[in-house]
């Protein structure tokens, strides 16, 4: 029995097997006859044939040969080689230019270990807006549903213990510029990691049309295009995938900039809000 019987006929592959497994289910029995022929060879699959065929009628067959020159030397084939086999590298704009530079100039490393950085602001962007009485939505829904309550609650409890936010005790009347990001909770309850996740909001527009995002310069993508890690997968036996917890975390924002960054929540409507 072939490995497939219809191999006459064009279908999708099931299966690709690489170096490391093909000779593993090559069995010894072998067949051949002299001439230009196929060599038919027994696997584990089935058997396989390849080989030469033979023309059915050789003397009627015109033969015709061709033969290509250029004077290009093996320097020049080479580099042609490697254009060729090189993937497309994408150009930076201008404003991903200006938010590299940003990074270079104003990220440094503080005595914990941990990176901080500044905020790429627009230069001529202009002031935010108030943002404070649009942040007000999330409670609506947690009357209807308390469990999600209860785990929001829990996840800013954590949030505030670990030191990656703190109350702000100052006058709210400060001419200090400040925006207050809307977030949501999201519940995943097939999630063996984090069921639990907070997401913040900075496209929401402040009361003059403009959000956080809008002043933030747009950098380039640092991670590699999805083609390339496809392909990795195809150079090792086994991949890793690893998981930071609470990565974006991990960064710290410059004092000057954490008033663009501030939350409003309470645990229980009895509570006040607490400018975070």
């Amino acid at each position: 029995m072939l490995a497939d019987e219809n191999f006459n006929r064009s279908n999708s592959i099931d299966i690709l097997l690489g170096a490391d497994v093909f000779f593993e289910v090559l069995r010894h029995d072998t067949k051949t006859r002299p001439g230009n022929y196929p060599f038919l060879q027994d696997t584990d699959l089935g058997w396989i044939v390849s080989g030469k065929t033979p023309l059915a009628a050789p003397e009627e067959v015109p033969r015709k040969h061709f033969f290509i020159r250029n004077n290009y030397n093996l320097d020049q084939q080479l580099q042609r080689f490697w254009e060729i086999e090189e993937l497309p590298n994408k150009t930076w704009t201008v404003e991903e230019i200006l938010c590299e530079e940003h990074f270079k100039k104003r990220t440094a490393r503080i005595d914990t270990g941990r990176n901080i950085v500044r905020l790429p602001r627009r230069e001529g962007q202009g002031r935010l807006g108030e943002s404070y009485e649009q942040v007000h939505q999330l409670e609506r829904r947690f009357q209807e549903h308390p469990d999600l309550h209860q785990a929001y609650s829990e996840f800013m409890q954590e949030y505030e213990e670990l030191g990656h936010m703190n109350q702000i005790n100052e006058d709210a009347s400060s001419a200090e510029e400040r925006y207050y990001l809307p977030h949501h909770t999201v519940f995943k309850s097939s999630s063996s990691t984090t069921r639990n996740r907070v997401v913040f909001y900075g496209s929401c527009r402040s009361s003059n049309g403009l959000s956080l995002n809008d002043t933030l310069l747009l950098g380039p993508a640092v991670q590699r295009d999805l083609y390339s890690i496809v392909l990795l997968f195809r150079t090792y036996q086994t991949a890793f995938t690893p998981d930071i917890a609470k990565m974006y975390r991990q960064v710290r924002i410059l004092q000057d900039d954490r008033s663009l960054q501030r939350i409003l929540c309470r645990r229980s409507a009895a509570e006040s809000f607490q400018d975070i």
